[in-house]
């Protein structure tokens, strides 16, 4: 392609982008970790983290010193056994007195799974390929905001469409090609006399294989995706 046709094609190419640029466009959130669960080991991490933010609750306040409490049983799934028992030993590790037995005194600890199925695997991007996007971007923002002269304005639109020619190679790799597309939010309360006195959630990712764990004993084989 000769130089005029060049400068001709990127000419086009900014009035494309010049008309478009009202037209605002779908983005996502900005990238951050969510973390994921794949062993017993995890539970017993989660359950550490779940008792220290106990332990620090009612060491804040002191109406709720050196009152007992009991770790209600009401999920029987495969991981809310093991969640229980692993939460009131770090209970009991941490110094808080702990009741086997419910009592209408003791502050009661509850908590509740909700096992969450997306159609899709989630999107993640691979590390370096968001730079290379937010650079091409960057650029033609640039390009617009600055008073550049045509002849300026042309070259950083040529540079953008390089990055994003080279983003367009590797879009394939732009995203994890399998992504996970099972969570699950975990709910812990603490009520006192029916009301709340402390309330957790965290979400966490977990693999489809081994939802089951969490989802009421069901067979993993029973599991189905849907709309």
């Amino acid at each position: 392609m000769s130089k005029k046709n060049t400068i001709a094609l990127l000419l086009l190419t900014l009035l494309f982008i010049s008309g478009c640029a009202q037209s605002p466009m779908a983005t996502s959130f900005n990238i951050t970790t969510q973390q994921q669960i794949q062993s017993v080991y995890h539970w017993d991490v989660v359950a550490e983290d779940t008792a220290e933010q106990l332990r620090l609750s009612f060491s804040t306040r002191t109406s709720l010193n050196g009152r007992c409490v009991y770790v209600e049983k009401k999920d029987d799934t495969i991981f809310g056994e093991g969640f229980r028992n692993m939460l009131v030993t770090k209970l009991v590790n941490k110094g808080m007195r702990v009741l086997d037995i419910s009592d209408p005194s003791a502050l009661k600890v509850s908590y509740h799974v909700q096992v969450v199925y997306h159609k899709e695997p989630l999107k993640q991007p691979r590390a370096g390929k968001t730079a290379l996007l937010t650079a091409g971007v960057l650029v033609v923002r640039e390009a617009f905001d600055q008073p550049w002269s045509v002849p300026g304005r042309i070259a950083a639109v040529g540079g953008a469409l390089v990055a994003l020619d080279l983003l367009s190679d590797g879009f394939r790799g732009y995203l994890y090609p399998k992504g996970p597309n099972t969570e699950i939010i975990l709910t812990t309360s603490v009520v006192d006399n029916n009301q709340y006195i402390l309330r957790k959630t965290d979400c966490y990712y977990v693999n489809f294989s081994d939802s089951w764990h969490y989802n009421d004993s069901q067979s993993s084989q029973k599991i189905k995706v849907v709309n």
